[in-house]
């Protein structure tokens, strides 16, 4: 056993420089992710200001002003009746969509890749970040019908008409967005870097175990049946080191 680990590493240190072969794949790897196009951003703006008053999901005679949906758009974006009809409206409209099946799961979709924020006065911009465009559209869609609607409503039961009405600012925005790195790309690299090791180290070894040359005076005397009384060592080591002083 002893003498099978000596073989491997002896094959190692004769082929140190192979193991740089495995960051290669690697390095592809990383330089074609950072070419695709694996997140799109997806927004609308809205002529609204923080203080418009809009309708409470849970309550529907109860208004509060925008500002306090903006504090927390869990009031907005997780409302349990809202993602039920989201969920309908998403595979009506989109059947390939990734949304899950479940209330909770979609929960945390729309937690995960929706915002809702003022970029501006009197603009409201309701966001999505994620993998799929045509699920993003039509979320950000979805979410903008239901603040327009809520303020509408609650705009309507304050009695303060405002002097612009609430509505969409242009049409809905989309683009790619490309990284070098992402967290998400932790597993592939590791695999694609471990798997180029394993053939790496399988070929020295398989090399090394190939290789018919002796390796030590202990296998010529098994070989032949005659004793080793003595061997010359090899003089590469010291020609390296007196080449090594000489330049210096």
């Amino acid at each position: 056993m002893n003498w099978c680990i000596k073989q491997c590493c002896r094959g190692l240190s004769k082929c140190r420089k192979c193991l740089l072969i495995p960051f290669i794949p690697l390095a592809l790897y990383l330089v074609m992710a950072s070419f695709w196009t694996d997140r799109y951003a997806v927004r609308q703006l809205l002529v609204l200001g923080p203080d418009t008053p809009v309708t409470d999901s849970s309550d529907p005679a109860v208004v509060r002003p925008l500002r306090d949906l903006l504090n927390r758009p869990a009031l907005l974006l997780e409302d349990d009746f809202a993602l039920m009809q989201l969920y309908k409206y998403l595979y009506k409209s989109v059947p390939e969509a990734t949304a899950e099946d479940s209330l909770a799961s979609m929960k945390a979709y729309v937690r995960r890749t929706m915002s809702l924020k003022a970029p501006e006065a009197g603009r409201i911009e309701i966001g999505y970040l994620g993998a799929d465009p045509e699920t993003g559209e039509s979320l950000v869609g979805f979410f903008a019908d239901q603040l327009l609607k809520k303020a509408a409503e609650g705009q309507s039961r304050s009695g303060n008409p405002p002097s612009a009405p609430p509505a969409r600012i242009g049409a809905l925005e989309s683009h790619g967005q490309r990284a070098v790195w992402r967290p998400e790309r932790l597993a592939p690299a590791s695999a694609i870097f471990g798997l180029s090791l394993l053939i790496v180290l399988a070929f020295i070894i398989a090399y090394e175990w190939a290789d018919p040359s002796f390796k030590s005076e202990r296998q010529i005397a098994r070989y032949m049946n005659l004793p080793v009384f003595g061997s010359i060592p090899s003089l590469d080591p010291l020609s390296k080191v007196l080449r090594k002083a000489n330049d210096r």
